[in-house]
């Protein structure tokens, strides 16, 4: 079976309070509408500490980061 690349998005928030959090984000059909895959449980004080604890998220999905997250391709689907 095929395999294709996840179509993922990594977003950093900024709450009321002034915390930053980071959400990864999935477009299941890989169009333009996303949906929150996962998101994290701590907030961070700064955006940047937030945008790399959301990459390390999102290396953590890859099975070979060198590829990307992967998924099984539908059987009908052409590349």
């Amino acid at each position: 079976m095929a395999r294709r690349l996840l179509s993922l998005a990594l977003t950093v928030d900024q709450h009321d309070s002034g915390d930053y959090a980071w959400r990864i984000l999935e477009s299941p059909d890989h169009f333009a509408e996303f949906e929150v895959l996962v998101e994290g449980a701590v907030l961070y004080d700064t955006y940047a500490d937030a945008l790399k604890a959301g990459c390390d998220a999102l290396l953590a999905l890859c099975e070979d980061p060198l590829i990307g997250p992967m998924e099984d391709a539908p059987p009908d689907e052409d590349f």
